[in-house]
């Protein structure tokens, strides 16, 4: 993902205010839409962090299929941002079949383009499991996950690597149920 195309969308989604009800159905990973992984509702909050908006994820941000997961459903994004600063943490994600998370999390990271150098980090995924990894640039910070239920994908300004250590996990159980 080109971060210029990436902070675009972040932009345009602060100028617009359209919302999407998404059709999750617990316990129903296969349906239309479906999983009890990621979907509406998301919280209105996470900490300091306000939803600005959730939409269906435009085509060219979308998580790709490979070779060891496949979405299922729709792909959303959900925006928030933090009011005083005005920094905004995008989080694209969709109800997936994970056949391997660890591989489908290398194969996601070594296809991402856009920033140059820096090393994936293992994060802690946190008690819903799988595997976690970010990116930390000068111009913003980049997460992947992966569990057995879906794929995710996280960008926020650049808060650095240890900065995500702390946020990740109460971001991502507060998108995840």
């Amino acid at each position: 993902m080109n971060l210029v195309r990436i902070c675009a969308v972040l932009v345009a989604g602060a100028l617009m205010e359209s919302s999407f009800s998404g059709t999750a159905k617990p316990g129903d990973p296969d349906g239309p839409g479906g999983s009890p992984a990621f979907g509406e509702p998301f919280p209105e909050n996470i900490g300091i962090l306000n939803r600005e908006y959730v939409r269906p994820t435009e085509e060219h941000f979308r998580i790709p299929d490979g070779p060891h997961h496949r979405m299922l459903g729709e792909q959303l994004t959900v925006v928030y941002r933090d009011d005083e600063t005005l920094h905004s943490v995008a989080v694209i994600g969709a109800p997936a079949r994970v056949a391997d998370a660890g591989a489908a999390v290398d194969w996601l990271t070594e296809r991402m383009t856009g920033p140059g150098g820096g090393q994936w980090v293992e994060l802690d995924p946190g008690p819903l499991g799988g595997r976690a990894v970010c990116l930390g640039t000068d111009g913003a910070t980049y997460c992947y996950w992966a569990d057995a239920r879906m794929v995710g994908f996280l960008v926020t300004p650049s808060l650095g690597v240890e900065a995500m250590r702390k946020n990740f996990v109460m971001i991502r159980n507060a998108v995840e149920r």
